[in-house]
């Protein structure tokens, strides 16, 4: 969702930088989320199985 920042607070690259990597971790969290909800996640176990195979070959 789009947010509303006052004019004062864009004058302030910090702030408005800060702003952009909190929404973004949002994002992140929301996208994860609906994997899990959705099933498109792997054990931690079958991921280092896969990761062990791809090393060997």
């Amino acid at each position: 969702m789009p947010k509303i920042i006052p004019i004062k607070e864009l004058k302030d690259m910090t702030k408005v930088s800060e702003i952009c990597r909190k929404e973004r971790i949002y994002k992140d969290l929301e996208i994860a989320e609906s994997d899990i909800l959705s099933g498109r996640t792997k054990t931690a176990g079958l991921v280092l199985k896969e990761l062990q195979r791809k090393t060997v070959e």
